[in-house]
C-alpha cells in the first residue's frame, strides 16, 4: 500500500508540471491505393513540428476504406494504408514504437457510400496524438537534473572510512557530528548523504557553476554532504573535520587545488558562490624515482599534521660532493699504465726512464683514488644514515597517528552499506587500503590519487582553482534577448573545466556575462520553455578582444535530446 501512495504521488506530481495538447491529422487516398500523396506527406509531415520539444507523446491511427470490392480485401487495403502512414513517420524520426493502429476497412463509415462524392471521404487515414509538454521552465530545470543521493548509514561513536558510488574517499571521526543546538548526538546510526559532480555534464544539468566572486574557477569536481540522525539534519562538531578525498580525473595532481565551500549568491540567491578556504589540496602521490616517499606518509596524518611536525622532525637530505662519483672508485694497476712517447722519445728515452715516469704517474693516481675513496665513504655513510633516518621517520610518523593509519584496515570491516551492490566498491576498498601502504612506508599509485582535503563543515564542497588572469586579458561578452521568457544561459570552458552562468540582464534585454579571458574557446548554451516546449540553443564561440554580443537560434529539443547534447560536452 506505501509503494501504491508512492506511485500515485509520482503520478500527480508529474500531471502538475506536465500539459496535454491533442494533434489529429486526415489524409486521403484514390481508389483502390494506399500510397501517400504529395499532399498527405505535407500534411503529415506537420507532425514533426507539432512534436518537436515534447517530453512524451501517443500515436493513434485509424485506417478506413469505402464499400468497393470485397470486406477481406478493403480489411488488407486499410491494413496498408495504415502501414504506410506508420512508415512515414518512422522516416520522420518519430517515436512510433508505442503507436495504435485500429483497421476499420469499411466499417465506420463517415459517410454513406452511395455517391462519387462521398466515397473519397471513406478512403482515408485519421492521425491522433496527444502530447506532453512542459507546463513551465522550472518544470524542465527539475527534470534535467538527476542528480543522484546516496546515502550509506554510519555509527555515531566509531571513526569510518566510505568510498562512494564515485570514487570520493571519505575519513570521519568518531563523535564527528551534533545536533544544530550543539548536543552532541547519541549513541547510534547516522545517515549521511552525498551528491558529487565530477563531470561537467552532471553540473550542467544540476545548474551548477565555477565562479568565486565573478571570478572564473577550474574545476576538479565538488561535492554536496549532509548528515542526518532520525530525520534531523546535523552538523560538524567543533573542533572535528572529515577527511576528504576527491579522485583526480583527466590528468595529473595540480599543486593549485584549493577548497571552496558553496554558499548561497547574495545576489542570485538560486546560484552557488565558491568562498575559498586557502586551504591548498594535499596530495599522497608519490614522486616517481624517490627512494622513500617520506613526504607521501608524512601528508597522510590529514587531521594531525601539525601537530605531529612538532614531535617528529624530518630528516634533512645530504648534500652531495660535486667531486664524488655515483660509483665505488676503483684502485689503479701498475701494469695497466701506459707512457706515451713521440718518435724522438722513443730514440733517446732509455727503458729505466720510461719506468721512472711510470711509476710517477701510478703515485699520482693512487693519491686521486685515496681522495675519492675517500669522498665516496663520507658520502656512503652520510646517505646509509639518511636512509635510516627516513625509515625511523616514516615509523615515528606511524606511531604518532596513535595507530589512525593501522586502524584505516580494521574500519574496512565495519563500512555497512545499505544494498548488495556495495559490495563490490567495500572489496575494492579493502584492496587499496591493503595494498596501499606498505611496510617500508611506499604508497600505492591508487592510492594516491586524490585530492586531500580537510573540511570543517558539511554542505557544498569544490576543488578548484582561480585562472589568474590578469585583468588586462579580461572581457565580457552579452547575449541579445529581448524575450521576456525564463532562461538558463552558461558559457562552459570544457578544457578547463569550467561553467559559467550568465545571470546579470540589463535593461537594455541584453544577458551580460561576468569577466572572461581573451581569446578562450567556449561553448554559449541556453535553455528554456516556449509555449510548453523545451528549447536549446548552443554556439560554439571565442571570446574576442573586446566585449562581443551574440545572438542565440532556440530550436524546440526534448528532455531527453537536450541531456544528450550536454553529455556530450564532456
Amino acid at each position: 500500500m506505501k509503494h501504491l501512495s508512492l506511485f500515485i504521488c509520482l503520478v500527480i506530481a508529474q500531471w502538475l508540471n506536465a500539459q496535454t495538447t491533442n494533434f489529429s491529422y486526415t489524409v486521403y487516398f484514390n481508389t483502390d491505393q494506399h500510397q501517400l500523396s504529395a499532399e498527405a506527406l505535407k500534411i503529415l509531415s506537420k507532425a514533426l513540428i507539432d512534436l518537436s520539444g515534447a517530453e512524451s507523446y501517443q500515436i493513434k491511427i485509424q485506417s478506413f476504406t469505402d464499400d468497393e470490392g470485397s470486406n477481406a480485401y478493403n480489411q488488407a487495403l486499410g491494413q496498408r494504408r495504415a502501414d504506410a502512414v506508420l512508415a512515414y513517420f518512422d522516416s520522420l524520426g518519430l517515436a512510433t514504437q508505442n503507436a495504435k493502429l485500429n483497421n476499420y476497412g469499411e466499417q465506420k463509415a463517415l459517410t454513406d457510400n452511395n455517391t462519387v462524392e462521398n466515397r473519397p471521404k471513406n478512403r482515408r487515414v485519421d492521425v491522433y496524438i496527444q502530447a506532453v509538454f512542459n507546463e513551465n521552465f522550472q518544470s524542465l530545470l527539475s527534470k534535467l537534473n538527476q542528480t543522484q543521493t546516496y546515502s550509506y548509514r554510519i555509527s555515531s561513536t566509531k571513526s569510518t572510512c566510505l568510498l562512494t558510488h564515485q570514487g570520493t574517499f571519505l575519513m570521519i571521526p568518531a563523535q564527528a557530528f551534533v545536533h544544530a543546538n550543539g548536543n552532541p548526538v547519541a549513541e547510534g546510526e547516522v545517515t549521511l548523504q552525498i551528491q558529487e559532480y565530477y563531470q561537467l555534464s552532471d553540473m550542467l544539468m544540476a545548474g551548477l557553476s565555477t565562479s568565486s566572486n565573478q571570478k572564473l574557477l577550474a574545476t576538479g569536481g565538488m561535492l554536496n554532504l549532509k548528515a542526518l540522525a532520525q530525520g534531523q539534519e546535523l552538523q560538524l562538531a567543533p573542533q572535528k573535520e572529515i577527511g576528504v578525498g576527491m579522485p583526480i580525473r583527466k590528468g595529473q595532481f595540480d599543486p593549485a587545488m584549493e577548497l571552496f565551500l558553496g554558499n548561497k549568491d547574495p545576489h542570485h540567491q538560486d546560484h552557488l558562490n565558491w568562498n575559498p578556504t586557502q586551504r591548498k589540496a594535499t596530495s599522497l602521490m608519490a614522486a616517481s624515482g624517490k627512494d622513500l616517499s617520506v613526504d607521501a606518509v608524512g601528508q597522510f596524518a590529514i587531521f594531525r599534521k601539525t601537530a605531529i611536525n612538532q614531535l617528529v622532525k624530518q630528516p634533512v637530505r645530504p648534500k652531495l660532493n660535486t667531486r664524488t662519483k655515483r660509483t665505488i672508485p676503483q684502485r689503479p694497476q701498475r701494469e695497466n699504465i701506459k707512457v706515451h712517447l713521440n718518435f724522438f722519445q722513443k730514440i733517446f728515452i732509455n727503458k729505466q726512464r720510461v719506468e721512472a715516469q711510470k711509476d710517477r704517474i701510478y703515485a699520482k693516481e693512487v693519491k686521486n683514488y685515496q681522495r675519492s675513496l675517500k669522498y665516496f665513504r663520507r658520502d656512503s655513510t652520510s646517505w646509509k644514515q639518511y636512509f635510516q633516518d627516513s625509515l625511523n621517520y616514516v615509523r615515528l610518523y606511524q606511531e604518532a597517528l596513535n595507530g589512525d593509519i593501522q586502524n584505516y584496515q580494521a574500519l574496512l570491516n565495519e563500512a555497512n552499506y545499505a544494498t548488495a551492490n556495495r559490495e563490490q566498491d567495500q572489496k575494492k576498498m579493502q584492496e587499496l587500503y591493503e595494498k596501499g601502504v606498505s611496510s617500508d612506508g611506499q604508497l600505492s599509485q591508487q592510492t594516491l590519487d586524490r585530492y586531500f582535503f580537510a573540511v570543517n563543515r558539511l554542505g557544498w564542497i569544490n576543488c578548484d582553482k582561480f585562472m589568474n588572469t590578469p585583468e588586462s586579458q579580461l572581457t565580457q561578452i552579452a547575449i541579445q534577448d529581448s524575450d521576456v521568457s525564463e532562461e538558463r544561459l552558461m558559457l562552459v570552458f570544457p578544457h578547463l573545466p569550467s561553467i559559467l552562468s550568465v545571470k546579470s540582464k540589463t535593461v537594455q534585454g541584453e544577458y551580460l556575462s561576468d569577466n572572461i579571458p581573451k581569446g578562450m574557446p567556449a561553448k554559449l548554451i541556453g535553455i528554456k520553455v516556449d509555449q510548453g516546449r523545451s528549447m536549446l540553443a548552443v554556439k560554439d564561440i571565442k571570446v574576442g578582444e573586446s566585449k562581443q554580443s551574440y545572438n542565440l537560434v532556440y530550436q524546440p529539443k526534448s528532455l531527453r535530446e537536450i541531456q544528450k547534447v550536454l553529455e556530450s560536452i564532456d
